[in-house]
């Protein structure tokens, strides 16, 4: 576990955010879209993304309890 070096993510708004793409920046993260042509590849990059949240939440929240900010 730990810090991934890769988001693989379909192609909605909300994986296209300034926010979200800071993020990954500053963390060294690659962002990747899968293709609207391959929708098996939007289903890997959900069932994907619902482990990646739970990582993140753990992190923000360490982060949020030592007093230091994303």
């Amino acid at each position: 576990f730990g810090i991934p070096h890769k988001i693989v993510a379909d192609n909605a708004s909300n994986f296209s955010s300034h926010e979200l793409t800071e993020f990954c920046y500053g963390f060294c993260i690659t962002l990747a879209h899968s293709s609207d042509y391959y929708p098996q590849g939007n289903g890997q990059a959900e069932s994907s993304n619902k482990n990646l949240v739970t990582i993140i939440r753990k992190l923000v929240e360490r982060k949020s309890r030592n007093g230091t900010s994303i």
